[in-house]
């Protein structure tokens, strides 16, 4: 059984092919780094940016947690200035075994097959590990919450931003960062109203929100006696 069976499955000339697009220095690329890079050393190819998706996010997390350990001295990452996004935190891998024999499956590392089977796991199938995705989907929600909520929520609430989080998926509201989808200032009000998660010190706002939608004033701003009749209406 050869190298390619046992770790990635596809051919040995496309083995070849990846690790020479690997081996290659881009144009007007400087490097200074202790690495023997663009000679044994070349891009993995999983990385992130400044500006990077939760999706390229977790696959990097993924991937230095589950494959990386596996080939310590094969692998290390850099950031790296960029033009565009500012920074780059790129992974590096060792694709040749030595700079003798050249550019063949004989003398490419397994780091560096291992590699190339992941990348393409990633273009059959976009995420690497569904719940490493899923749980910084949700905290990248919930720092979206916590910075973009209207004022009149109550963020004195205990988890206020987990609760109006879970009001707003249970209202069946769209949030996915990596498709701009993102909650409306209104979704996260009504939201917040059926949690009832109202700050006082905006009583004029709520009331406002409450007449506009029909609904009826929230108890917080009810007599104490009154409570209990939520039926009124404003």
């Amino acid at each position: 059984m050869t190298k390619t069976d046992t770790l990635t499955n596809l051919p040995e000339d496309y083995v070849v092919k990846m690790a020479k697009l690997s081996l290659t220095r881009p144009e007007d690329f400087g490097y200074w780094g202790n690495v023997e890079l663009f000679d044994t050393w070349g891009w993995a190819g999983i990385d992130y940016n400044r500006d990077s998706s939760v999706r390229d996010r977790a696959n990097y997390k993924v991937f230095h947690r589950d494959v990386v350990p596996q080939y310590e001295d094969h692998f290390t990452s850099e950031r790296m200035n960029h033009w565009a996004v500012g920074w780059v935190e790129r992974t590096l891998v060792k694709v040749l075994v030595n700079d003798e024999d050249g550019i063949v499956f004989e003398n490419i590392t397994d780091a560096f097959c291992e590699t190339v089977s992941v990348l393409t796991s990633i273009e059959e199938y976009a995420v690497l590990d569904d719940a490493t995705y899923c749980d910084m989907e949700w905290d990248e929600n919930i720092s979206i919450v916590e910075a973009y909520a209207p004022k009149m929520i109550d963020r004195d609430v205990q988890l206020w931003s987990t609760m109006l989080l879970s009001k707003l998926l249970e209202n069946d509201v769209e949030c996915c960062p990596d498709a701009d989808y993102y909650p409306s200032e209104e979704d996260m009000i009504m939201a917040a109203y059926e949690c009832g998660m109202c700050d006082k010190e905006y009583e004029e706002e709520w009331l406002e929100f409450c007449f506009d939608n029909n609904l009826t004033k929230p108890a917080a701003f009810l007599p104490k006696q009154t409570i209990g009749q939520l039926g009124m209406r404003i």
